[in-house]
């Protein structure tokens, strides 16, 4: 069953489209995360789940039922806000039970059910405290145990933990997740950072422009992008244009660009010699070694441009050719004692690691420049298959498939 159902959802504020014919589909049980820039229209998505604003066109459904002319009061759910919303001259039981007075629940069952909230929620003996004697961390909780002790049937955050520094952001990340698996409640959670949505989610939707990019498993949308933005918005990518220029049994091979380098992709149906492609990785599966030793047989090589020590990790910036670099992402300590500026290296990518995108370069001349394109397989080819990725070409194009967690929207999906 769906507990949260939009259907062609839009909300238009003068001339400005704040969301654009949404539609998705939520479990119950499932905890969603509406990921995008300022101004995307997640909150706004939010706000017309809630009751807050009404949508222009489309439907609102919460549990099979269409809520669209239902005021917020009466559409049993719970909300967090960005700023908490606290009141300051109530004392932490009072706000926590502020709504369990509005629906006239019974005294007794109001002291049981506000101090089972404040138990699932850590603060069992803050309940004579205000608002003003509590930190940003608690306060958040006392916001938090508010909106559950309604037992709604569907619980809206909208960026709740924003405000808090890192470390206590990462520690309130995995006791709201934890309650929200303790208590089973269908979750909408809205925040512009892209790890606390990976870590914290079922389900991701990535908006822009007031769309629904596309919605999946944190997994798919970091290893599967379907379109260009999605892949550019979450996370670091790498995208190396190129053009075909042969064609190898089932494989196309793609000149990188600015250089004479070489790449093996899948082909697709089109793929010819001449034929603008783009290609996009990630920088923690692009390996260095170095150029002379036991690593010279990588199939690109390049120039260090930039390094940057991250603790961790080593941020390298590679250059292979006018217009065409690489950002490779490396353990410390993995490459021996690191790569400096000027150093040349060699550049391996594993051929599963790649993903393809639909549509042409962003600079078609630049792909063309230099290129052999009279169909021969050049002797420096040496990678192997590229994966493949939805086309962000055409915007409205939307699937649905089925898999475990709901009813999921797949955006421009196409053949290879």
């Amino acid at each position: 069953m769906y507990d949260v159902r939009l259907d062609g959802v839009s909300k238009a504020f003068g001339e400005v489209e704040a969301v654009r014919n949404v539609s998705l589909a939520v479990d119950a049980g499932n905890f969603l995360s509406l990921l995008g820039p300022s101004g995307c229209g997640k909150t706004t998505l939010l706000r017309m789940l809630a009751g807050f604003v009404r949508p222009g066109r489309g439907e609102v459904y919460i549990r099979n039922q269409m809520v669209n002319d239902v005021p917020p009061f009466r559409r049993n759910v719970g909300m967090v806000f960005q700023n908490y919303a606290l009141f300051p001259h109530l004392t932490v039981a009072e706000n926590v039970g502020y709504g369990l007075v509005a629906r006239k629940i019974s005294r007794p069952e109001r002291e049981r059910r506000v101090e089972e909230a404040l138990s699932l929620v850590h603060l069992t003996n803050f309940d004579g405290r205000y608002p003003r004697q509590l930190s940003g961390g608690q306060q958040q909780r006392v916001a938090l145990a508010r909106a559950i002790v309604i037992r709604p049937a569907v619980l809206l955050l909208d960026e709740p933990l924003g405000s808090l520094d890192r470390k206590l952001r990462e520690r309130m990340q995995v006791e709201v997740r934890q309650l929200q698996r303790t208590l089973g409640i269908t979750t909408i959670f809205v925040t512009h950072d892209q790890e606390e949505a990976l870590s914290m989610s079922d389900l991701v939707g990535v908006m822009n422009g007031g769309r629904l990019e596309q919605l999946g498993t944190p997994a798919e949308i970091y290893e599967r992008p379907a379109t260009t933005f999605v892949a550019d918005f979450v996370g670091t990518s790498n995208r190396l244009d190129g053009t075909v220029v042969g064609l190898d049994g089932e494989e196309s091979l793609v000149q990188v660009a600015g250089t004479r380098q070489h790449l093996r992709i899948p082909q697709r149906t089109g793929d010819a010699p001449g034929v603008p492609v783009s290609i996009m990785v990630r920088p923690e599966y692009v390996e260095l070694t170095a150029r002379g030793g036991p690593g010279d047989d990588a199939p690109l090589f390049g120039e260090v441009r930039f390094s940057a020590y991250l603790g961790a990790s080593v941020r390298y910036e590679v250059e292979l050719g006018e217009g065409a670099s690489l950002v490779s992402l490396r353990p410390r300590g993995i490459d021996g004692g690191g790569y400096a500026r000027g150093d040349r290296v060699g550049v391996r990518i594993a051929p599963e690691c790649f993903y393809r995108l639909a549509g042409e370069p962003r600079n078609r001349a630049g792909a063309a420049a230099g290129v052999e394109s009279d169909g021969a397989i050049p002797d420096s080819f040496a990678n192997g298959p590229v994966g493949e990725a939805g086309s962000d070409e055409g915007g409205s194009g939307v699937g649905e498939s089925r898999r475990s967690g709901g009813l999921v929207p797949r955006i421009g999906d196409e053949p290879a």
